[in-house]
């Protein structure tokens, strides 16, 4: 055993290629079936990497309004959901690829950058080789990371676990080891926030509780908050080119995630998890034990055991062992307490989270950092490798067969949008789904519309003389930014009653108006802001980095 673990850690080449052999087990369900096997937020997700796509085919690379959706009316998912990630696998689309095999390469990033997160993060924290490529082994197989990837076909949250580790790897620096090593937590979290705003939310959660543990240590040494501080600032710069717009976006008026009762059934005290399913891997147990609404599969037995060695080496463990322990093993007792998610301020604080078990990522995530350091304290025995080994072949085996037993192949028909959250409240999807290319007006017009792609064209011919100014309603759904002109002059644009863009033509008899969305003075300005802060911070990293080596 000791032999191979040297095998495998003697050059970065060894380990790289260690990686990839776990990445391409983690991605055996898209391997041996046929197409993307279904998950429940597939066609969401499709949908947006398909959206995308069509942008990049004209040219439209940074609209957050994907054009396609709705009959052509618009949908301004990426102004609320990030969606840089989304770039590989929508200009693989954009090139010819199909949907499927650029979703299948997605996953296949996905396991690979989430292996080499947990190995960069168990090795920056204890410098031991041995722990890393341990916790990389467990990591690759956790149960919840692949239900994530293959059942729930949650892209967000399975990019997620790319970063989390990060997380906890420079919160670590910053309050037990080097805090100058502050730029760690900024490149998780910058991560996390493009990738899922929910999981982030979460995670913030947690970093409070670990900073409140730890307060102590902030009030003695104060640097410790100034680069925590630090940390926060750069990230909101470098994020600012999503979050400044969505809220802007959020401000300009009211949309359906504020407005509707969709949401009204993720009621959190019904989605507790029963005990009996906290750590059994297996698929579907829901069904057996006759509960309502479906629940993933347990963390693994894995965790049981990483649990025992743990408390076994209490005594030993340094703090931020000992913290991360305690964090997990209540994480995994209150997502099972159905009073708690009943309490008034846990359904106001956490309503959004809409499932308990959301947060298994926690003590997945900290018991696979902090166990495979404690049993690698003393070197790596072949027993507890063997023990590894084996709990990690459960859990891919039991997610394998739950991919075999309800496999669907499934492709994009359609586009969807989950909850349709991000329409104005005024927009009727059935309105919108049912009059393509309609346009209304307040007079007796003649109208056409050319489609150009990243813009449309609207031509107008006034039948009637009007004393009155004349409006055009447009098969657009309204978002801030868009900009209609006429003739090289710029016209009004604001929303309808029915939530779609207006332009008033005034008194024009004929004419063509251009209408695009050019976004607003905000989002241009953060792009700049992000991006001239992406590349300070990456010479800033790479001059430490090669200082340090």
């Amino acid at each position: 055993m000791g032999s191979l673990l040297n095998l495998i850690i003697k050059n970065k080449k060894n380990m790289f290629i260690f990686i990839i052999i776990l990445t391409l087990f983690s991605s055996i369900p898209i391997f041996i079936l046929g197409s993307v096997p279904y998950g429940h937020d597939l066609n969401f997700h499709l949908s947006r990497i398909q959206g995308l796509s069509d942008n990049i085919k004209n040219l439209d690379f940074f609209n957050g309004v994907y054009k396609e959706y709705y009959n052509g009316y618009g949908y301004a998912n990426g102004l609320f959901y990030p969606d840089i990630f989304l770039y590989l696998p929508a200009l693989l689309r954009a090139f010819g690829m199909k949907i499927t095999v650029s979703y299948k390469i997605f996953i296949i990033f996905i396991n690979f950058f989430s292996i080499l997160s947990m190995y960069l993060t168990v090795k920056g924290i204890s410098k031991n080789k041995n722990a890393a490529v341990l916790a990389s082994l467990i990591y690759a197989f956790v149960p919840y990371r692949l239900v994530d990837l293959y059942e729930r076909a949650a892209l967000g949250e399975a990019l997620a676990f790319i970063f989390v580790p990060l997380v906890f790897y420079g919160i670590y620096e910053i309050i037990f080891g080097d805090y100058k090593k502050f730029w760690v937590l900024t490149i998780g979290m910058t991560g996390l926030i493009l990738s899922h705003i929910l999981s982030t939310y979460m995670v913030g959660i947690v970093l409070l509780i670990i900073c409140l543990i730890n307060i102590k240590r902030f009030v003695r040494e104060k640097e410790r908050v100034l680069y925590l501080l630090i940390a926060a600032l750069i990230t909101l710069f470098l994020t600012s080119y999503f979050l400044f717009p969505m809220i802007e976006q959020m401000m300009s008026q009211t949309f359906k995630y504020s407005s509707t009762g969709a949401l009204d059934q993720f009621k959190l005290s019904n989605r507790v998890v029963n005990p009996l399913l906290l750590f059994l891997e297996i698929p579907h147990i829901y069904k057996l034990l006759n509960l309502e609404y479906w629940v993933p599969s347990g963390i693994g037995i894995m965790f049981i055991y990483l649990i025992y060695i743990l408390l076994l080496n209490r005594k030993k463990n340094d703090s931020f062992t000992n913290q991360a322990l305690v964090i997990s093993v209540f994480t995994l007792v209150i997502v099972c307490i159905k009073p708690f998610w009943e309490l008034g301020i846990v359904e106001r604080t956490l309503y959004l989270v809409q499932f308990p078990w959301r947060f298994y990522m926690f003590p997945t995530i900290l018991l696979t950092i902090c166990g495979s350091i404690c049993m690698c304290k003393n070197g790596l025995s072949l027993k507890k490798f063997t023990i590894t080994l084996m709990l990690s072949m459960v859990s891919l085996g039991s997610m394998f067969y739950l991919m075999v037993r309800a496999y669907k192949v499934k492709y994009l028909d359609e586009y969807s949008a989950a909850f349709n959250e991000y329409l104005p409240a005024e927009v009727t999807k059935n309105y919108i789904l049912n009059n393509p290319n309609r346009i209304n007006s307040n007079n007796n017009v003649d109208t056409n519309i050319i489609d150009k792609g990243s813009y449309k064209i609207i031509e107008f011919n006034l039948k009637e003389e009007n004393d009155n100014d004349t409006y055009l309603e447009l098969p657009l759904v309204y978002y801030k930014g868009y900009m209609a002109s006429c003739d090289g002059n710029d016209l009004k644009v604001y929303k309808s009653d029915k939530g779609l863009v207006t332009i008033n033509i005034e008194s024009r008899k004929e004419g063509s108006v251009k209408v695009r969305y050019s976004g607003t003075i905000v989002q241009i300005f953060t792009r700049f802001i992000s991006l001239i802060s992406a590349i300070i911070f990456s010479i800033y990293i790479y001059k430490e980095v090669k200082h340090e080596k």
